[in-house]
């Protein structure tokens, strides 16, 4: 670690592969389409730089060392980021934003994809989500967190609500 808590061993380099930034720019580029019923966007995206930190909120993973990331760009309800491992898919993560070196905010995500972009980068987009801990004192089952949304739920209509302890 870093003096200020920062992991060093998963540090991207600031100046990166004059290459890498040409095929984010292109990938940037594609993704620029118009809200239509192929490319659904619930809200418009904002360039943005900077740095940040991946902590785990599963807590049954092994290493817990945050992962930095660089900022490409946020919505309401996401962001886009460059990390030098490949996320899993649906694994949940909490996302220290950073400005100066100081956290300024934090936020419960999930990864969505994740596209190798360069040797050893991966381009990856996540949703903003709940906090797995909230949900864990609602009743939630936190071995359930990670599975797709229709595995092991209760066929219950829309309109009635069940108490977090009549579910499972």
């Amino acid at each position: 670690m870093l003096k200020g808590g920062k992991p060093n061993s998963a540090m991207i380099a600031p100046d990166t592969d004059k290459s890498l930034l040409k095929r984010l720019h292109g990938i940037e580029q594609a993704r620029e389409v118009p809200n239509d019923e192929n490319h659904p966007r619930m809200f418009r995206r904002f360039v943005v730089r900077g740095d940040a930190l991946l902590h785990p909120m599963n807590r049954s993973r092994l290493d817990a060392t945050p992962v930095d990331v660089k900022l490409r760009d946020i919505s309401r309800n996401g962001i886009g980021f460059i990390c030098n491992q490949p996320l899993p898919i649906n694994s949940c993560w909490r996302i220290e934003l950073q400005l100066a070196g100081y956290a300024i905010g934090s936020q419960a995500l999930v990864v969505r994809h994740v596209r190798e972009v360069g040797d050893g980068m991966f381009l990856c987009g996540a949703n903003f989500v709940i906090d797995t801990a909230l949900l864990a004192l609602l009743g939630v089952e936190p071995s359930l967190l990670e599975e797709p949304e229709d595995a092991g739920q209760p066929n219950v209509p829309d309109d009635h609500f069940v108490a977090p302890g009549e579910v499972g």
